[in-house]
């Protein structure tokens, strides 16, 4: 009913958007994820490649099924293929995607996961720098970030309150959280390039359950997440914060 009433106050602000699919070469059955905007002719997404197992066996390696492919603009539609170059590195044993470049595009933070031993699906955020035009191999980054036992993914990069302050925003479920996916954040230092211990985003983003990928607007300093529980428009829903944090405002 919540979300009825949601969908009725907000039906003066709706901005009506076609929505196109793009070809075959880039949706197919399997699940195609966290699209990264390179120019108006070329991005790079995530998607679960045609060789990758059937079952996952949990007393054998895991065997990686998602990984980075970048996607070219051509005359008559987009045509999308694997990619092997820097930064959008693929991990032989992780699973690999939704990426995000730095403020400065320096540093490139991507998500790599596995399956533990339990059948749990485990993600981590690694890093990697772009120094005299080389970018180096993705590194996890420490525990200040990532948690051993728990999820770490989905990295977004904006502001935190000063502008000059750079800020990696995340989902974890680790504990601490208001339940499920919580967002979280880390300041990242330049100087040192160090990265503060990851503080939860609060109530008044996160609920109990899960919030999901994260996306900060540098231009209007707003951050954007979706939120799947509580009172929403649909299985899904966005909603958007702007610096002084307060209640998430329905997109």
């Amino acid at each position: 009913m919540e979300g009825c009433l949601l969908g009725i106050a907000a039906r003066d602000t709706v901005v009506t958007t076609e929505v196109y699919p793009l070809g075959a070469s880039i949706n197919q059955e399997s699940m195609t994820f966290g699209p990264l905007l390179i120019s108006d002719e070329e991005f790079i997404y995530g998607t679960i490649t045609d060789d990758s197992p059937s079952a996952i066996h949990l007393d054998q390696p895991y065997a990686p099924s998602r990984q980075f492919f970048k996607a070219q603009k051509t005359e008559e539609d987009w045509q999308g293929n694997r990619t092997t170059e820097a930064p959008f590195t693929n991990a032989e044993l992780f699973d690999t995607g939704r990426g995000t470049f730095s403020v400065d595009m320096q540093r490139f933070y991507s998500t790599q996961c596995f399956i533990d031993h339990k059948g749990k699906r485990i993600c981590h955020i690694y890093v990697s720098h772009l120094t005299e035009g080389t970018w180096s191999a993705p590194q996890a980054l420490d525990k200040n970030v990532n948690h051993p036992r728990y999820t770490s993914a989905q990295p977004a990069v904006g502001t935190l309150f000063n502008t000059s302050m750079e800020v990696l925003y995340f989902v974890s479920d680790r504990p601490g959280g208001a339940g499920g996916m919580d967002i979280w954040f880390s300041v990242y230092n330049k100087r040192n390039e160090q990265y503060k211990k990851a503080e939860n985003a609060g109530v008044f983003i996160n609920t109990s359950g899960d919030e999901v990928t994260p996306f900060f607007d540098l231009p209007s300093t707003a951050s954007i997440s979706a939120r799947m529980d509580g009172p929403l428009m649909g299985d899904l829903t966005y909603f958007t914060l702007r610096a002084a944090w307060s209640h998430g405002i329905l997109l």
